[in-house]
């Protein structure tokens, strides 16, 4: 099995709508086609009424696509801007509200990824939570500096959401 980038932006997608794979399990991006993405897929057609063959054609990838998009635009009534800018880095030693939320969705992720130790909620971007960090961006395939800057940011946004909104959620 090879690693390919369009497998890995539909297992992307397929995880932002579901969270999960058809059998509970975290459905996590590796850019390889397994059995696993192909019934997630299958899944995604019988939902749309598309034909179910857990082969991603055009019609399939345009529909997750379209999902995926219309899912991320869905209008909400206030949000928080936390993320001090886009040039920003939050580096070990750091003491913020900022840091703190990054905690409290690495803490809601524990369920999901089961791989983090347990966060300690307290603000300060220490050596266990800069740990974590590199953990969680080795798993969505980002630098792994322990620092965390808008695409570590926007991904643990992403990934909280998903698990946050999923009804299998257990954090």
């Amino acid at each position: 099995m090879e690693y390919r980038d369009d497998v890995y932006e539909i297992q992307t997608w397929l995880r932002r709508l579901y969270g999960t794979n058809v059998d509970g399990s975290p459905l996590i991006p590796s850019g390889i086609y397994t059995n696993q993405t192909a019934d997630t897929v299958r899944m995604f057609q019988r939902e749309h009424n598309l034909n179910e063959t857990g082969v991603v054609d055009y019609e399939t990838w345009c529909a997750v696509r379209g999902a995926c998009m219309a899912a991320e635009s869905a209008d909400f009534e206030e949000r928080i801007a936390a993320f001090p800018s886009p040039d920003y880095v939050f580096c070990e030693g750091e003491c913020s509200d900022t840091v703190l939320i990054c905690q409290m969705m690495l803490c809601a992720l524990c369920v999901a990824y089961d791989c983090f130790d347990d966060v300690n909620l307290s603000g300060v971007l220490d050596e266990g939570t800069v740990q974590d960090i590199m953990m969680f961006q080795k798993i969505n395939r980002l630098p792994e500096t322990g620092q965390v800057d808008l695409a570590t940011w926007n991904a643990l946004v992403r990934n909280y959401n998903v698990f946050a909104n999923n009804p299998s959620y257990t954090g």
